[in-house]
């Protein structure tokens, strides 16, 4: 069986039959720490027991915020911090969120250097040869605003059924970058919703396989109030 710690390391396993097991604790990043700590039991019926996990490291921080380009706060950030490549155990990965304040801290590996990345709806900034224990560690991430996208057939005007398997639907920056795919999902409606940084942007759509011609819209203004586009 498995389980997941708390917010206080503090975890609990129920209902395990009597007999022999192994534990061993597991977790994304934590293996940067060095080996997952294991550990032979012997459970008896009705016993309790209990049993800490330690890694043999040193820990340290890497403390920052993440800010809206008008300098609000943002809440909800995924942060990733992951190293260079470790002899034997390829790169560690750590991650957090940012608070309601929009700081963050992520605990990592103090004997390792990190590209530290902050994103929000799959657009993210990064940064390079941060080191364990820096602070100020601040991203700025573009305002964004909502796409509501609708797929119709052009001579009837009715939704295009879709899977996401059948449909790419990328978007750029007006005259500024490479497309990036959306990571959205169409509904069987033909309708999803992007979250995309507000000013110009391009909307590219390829539907070959369902026998349509690719699509793309250039310069749709993305402002704070919700933009149609069909």
């Amino acid at each position: 069986g498995s389980t997941r710690t708390d917010r206080d390391g503090r975890y609990v396993f129920t209902d395990v039959k009597p007999g022999a097991i192994t534990a061993t604790a597991l977790g994304s990043g934590l293996g940067g720490f060095g080996p997952s700590p294991r550990v032979d039991l012997f459970v008896e019926a009705g016993a309790a027991y209990e049993q800490d996990f330690v890694w043999d490291a040193d820990v340290a921080q890497i403390r920052g915020r993440g800010v809206s380009e008008s300098g609000a706060a943002l809440a909800g950030v995924r942060v990733t911090a992951v190293s260079d490549v470790q002899e034997g155990r390829g790169r560690a990965r750590f991650e957090t969120s940012t608070a309601d304040d929009g700081s963050y801290s992520v605990d990592v590996n103090a004997a390792l250097a990190y590209e530290v990345k902050a994103g929000r709806h799959f657009i993210d900034r990064s940064r390079t040869n941060v080191a364990a224990g820096a602070s100020d560690v601040d991203f700025v991430l573009p305002e964004l605003g909502v796409v509501h996208v609708r797929v119709v057939d052009e001579a009837t005007g009715e939704p295009i059924q879709v899977s996401s398997t059948d449909v790419s639907l990328n978007w750029r920056v007006t005259g500024r970058e490479a497309y990036r795919w959306s990571y959205a999902t169409l509904s069987h409606a033909g309708t999803t919703e992007l979250h995309l940084p507000l000013g110009a942007v391009d909307l590219s759509l390829f539907a070959n396989e369902l026998g349509y011609a690719p699509v793309v819209l250039r310069g749709v203004r993305v402002t704070s109030a919700p933009t149609p586009v069909v």
